[in-house]
């Protein structure tokens, strides 16, 4: 089974669900940015110096929510305290990851001699041996305006594909029914070249049977006009029933 954990690996990492495919670096404003969403949990952090999995926790004696490395070695599990949102820094994440992979290690407070603070939207880490400022305040860091612009841009282009993909839906459905259209032209063709045919056939078998019809009648007549004759006018007569014999042999 795919774990859907963020891998960050290397300080940096990507999140498909927020970020598309973009890389996002650890320290930038969008790393602080996306630790501060209410459904970023947890995550896996990897590098040369070690590994740990760390996890979103609520204090018992307090609403703030803190961050949790955690490691199995031998069977065992080891946690060590990582910090608020603002103290996940680069330096900070190798230090635990260092720390939490020792192989000669106990439960400790990860945090003595570490601590961090904020200069202009940017959040570093300093030890006791620098001089740290008391009077700074640490507050949560805020996504850039070009952080809103890259999100604004991605709704856009996730709206222009919806857009486009019902379009082109719509064109093949056109597409499909010219398709059917020109099919039952031909169809249609075929048929009205049928029924053609076969009227004509009707017309020149309509015209035959007049045809047949009045020479019978001609022939008709022709005895009739045989039948006055006297016995010894017998050419007259042969040359009468010949004349209706051959009528009724072109019927």
């Amino acid at each position: 089974m795919v774990s859907n954990t963020v891998q960050v690996k290397d300080r940096s990492f990507t999140d498909p669900s927020k970020f598309i495919y973009s890389l996002v670096e650890v320290d930038s404003d969008t790393w602080f940015c996306w630790l501060k969403e209410p459904d970023v949990r947890i995550f896996h952090y990897e590098s040369e110096v070690g590994k740990f999995t760390a996890r979103k926790e609520e204090r018992a004696t307090s609403t703030n929510e803190y961050w949790y490395a955690y490691r199995r070695v031998a069977g065992k599990l080891r946690k060590l305290y990582l910090g608020a949102m603002e103290e996940l820094t680069g330096d900070r994440l190798e230090q635990v990851a260092r720390e939490i992979s020792q192989p000669n290690w106990e439960s400790r407070s990860s945090r003595k001699n570490y601590t961090t603070k904020k200069e202009k939207n940017c959040v570093t880490a300093i030890t006791e041996e620098q001089s740290y400022p008391t009077d700074i305040k640490l507050s949560c860091v805020t996504p850039s305006s070009e952080v809103e612009e890259l999100r604004t841009e991605i709704e856009q282009l996730r709206s222009q594909l919806k857009e486009d993909t019902e379009k082109n839906a719509h064109e093949q459905t056109i597409e499909d029914l010219k398709r059917d259209l020109e099919e039952t032209y031909l169809e249609l063709s075929k048929v009205r070249s049928q029924l053609q045919t076969e009227q004509k056939l009707h017309l020149n078998m309509r015209d035959l049977h007049h045809d047949c019809i009045s020479d019978g009648f001609k022939a008709a007549e022709i005895l009739k006009e045989a039948l006055p004759l006297k016995p010894n006018a017998g050419g007259a007569i042969k040359k009468k029933i010949l004349e209706a014999l051959k009528l009724i042999d072109d019927v």
